[in-house]
């Protein structure tokens, strides 16, 4: 975070491998002149190189922004999404139920064995039916 010594640190990473960042991500914690100053000069090293510096105060935003450059699955995203959800309200508002087995024959089994009813007729608090996923292995072509 901005409030530690993270910006130096990462200032000498860029400078002594400046073509194997793609992007540095601090958590935006401080306003003191002293960590703006060094976040300044990270600023010129990341540029210099060509990498991206990302201050945030959220951990999502970063997420999106590296999900954004192909550096995050969208996957990844969307669980730092519902972390980030139960972080702030305290509960998981938008949860997805997944119904999957070890082989396609086992998932199609859990379903019919009323996995996906269960599912569907969960509470979400919210009386919007909740987000469900039915995944098998996929299949090479």
């Amino acid at each position: 975070d901005s409030g530690q010594h993270d910006p130096e640190i990462y200032t000498q990473i860029v400078k002594d491998y400046p073509d194997r960042v793609l992007a540095i991500y601090i958590r935006n914690v401080s306003r003191n002149g002293q960590r703006v100053q060094a976040i300044e000069v990270l600023a010129a090293k990341a540029a210099e190189a060509g990498t991206s510096l990302m201050l945030a105060a959220d951990s999502f935003a970063m997420a999106r922004h590296a999900a954004e450059h192909q550096l995050l699955s969208l996957e990844s995203l969307s669980d730092i999404l519902r972390e980030y959800n139960i972080q702030q309200n305290g509960e998981d508002i938008n949860p997805t139920y997944i119904i999957k087995d070890s082989t396609p024959q086992k998932t199609k089994e859990a379903v019919e064995d009323g996995d996906l009813d269960e599912a569907l007729n969960e509470e979400t608090g919210d009386d919007k039916p909740p987000s469900v996923v039915v995944e098998t292995s996929i299949r090479e072509p």
